[in-house]
């Protein structure tokens, strides 16, 4: 899910598709809420319970983000889903997972 905050859907549509994300979710072989309105804490209810959640940290200082980012401790303390964070370049392609 993407919480709208001060962007817009075009252009994490843009992001995403450089990142090679785009096409599965256009495939129907993964979803993508995006909220315009709203909390991002009213939101992570709309996340399943067997998902994995993979949120990322961006910044210079990803240890300090990771440790005091308001926004991961948020998720953290609200899902029981298990969390992998990634950092501005993680890259993995995405045709080389197991199907």
């Amino acid at each position: 899910l993407t919480q709208l905050e001060g962007t817009t859907r075009e252009a994490c549509e843009k992001n995403l598709e450089a990142a090679g994300v785009l096409t599965p979710i256009r495939n129907g072989e993964a979803q993508w809420r995006v909220y315009e309105e709203g909390t991002l804490e009213d939101h992570l209810f709309d996340v399943p319970y067997d998902s994995l959640v993979v949120i990322g940290a961006a910044g210079n200082r990803l240890i300090e983000e990771l440790v005091f980012g308001s926004t991961l401790e948020l998720v953290q303390s609200t899902l029981p889903n298990p969390l992998v964070v990634v950092g501005p370049h993680c890259r993995t392609p995405l045709d080389a997972l197991p199907a």
